[in-house]
């Protein structure tokens, strides 16, 4: 779990298009400054652009990440507010969350999923404690679209297979037993059951 500590130096890295090289040696560290919640340092070569870290009232940090004029940008990291574990690590474009999320939850099932302008948009998926996949489904502007496909444990067998239009479902929607057999169907028209 220690070692995740190192993963912020990287999504920054890579967030912020680095290659790890530079043709200059910085030599200077700013001093830590107060912006609203977070305590901020300036990042050399780049005008307005602040590591970011948010602590709670017992001095652990629950976010860390970079604000560029004020607003998130890049990667940022949410940590558990009790047992420091990285809970999200979520990226951002002018304040909004934007491009890939990652939810590695050590408890529950973990979870990836893709936003733009602030909402869920594109593939989402889902993976129990055994990093099978338990769930897929796409999101268009904040709403599921197109079919929802759910998993046994073995991440493989069917369980349910869904379709939704415009964040209900619509269209066929079939339940499997764990030999792949078809138990229920059901047929849905803008979220009402038809059939």
């Amino acid at each position: 779990m220690k070692n995740l500590r190192y993963l912020f130096p990287l999504l920054f890295l890579f967030a912020c298009g680095g290659s790890g090289g530079s043709d200059t040696a910085v030599t200077t560290t700013a001093a830590p400054v107060s912006v609203g919640d977070y305590e901020t340092v300036a990042i050399p070569g780049v005008d307005g652009l602040v590591r970011a870290i948010k602590k709670n009232g017992v001095g652990r940090t629950i976010e860390e990440g970079t604000l560029l004029n004020g607003q998130k940008h890049g990667a940022w990291i949410i940590h558990d507010d009790v047992k420091q574990q990285i809970v999200e690590i979520v990226n951002y474009h002018e304040g909004k969350k934007c491009g890939v999320s990652v939810k590695p939850n050590f408890a529950r099932e973990k979870e990836k999923s893709y936003y733009a302008n602030d909402v869920l948009h594109g593939p989402s998926e889902t993976y129990g404690n055994n990093a099978k996949p338990s769930m897929s489904s796409t999101y268009v502007n904040g709403q599921l679209e197109g079919k929802v496909v759910k998993y046994y444990d073995d991440g493989t067998t069917l369980k349910e297979e869904s379709n939704y239009k415009n964040g209900k479902m619509h269209g066929s929607s079939k339940f499997y037993d764990q030999e792949g057999n078809v138990k229920l169907e059901y047929t849905y028209k803008n979220g009402k059951m038809v059939k």
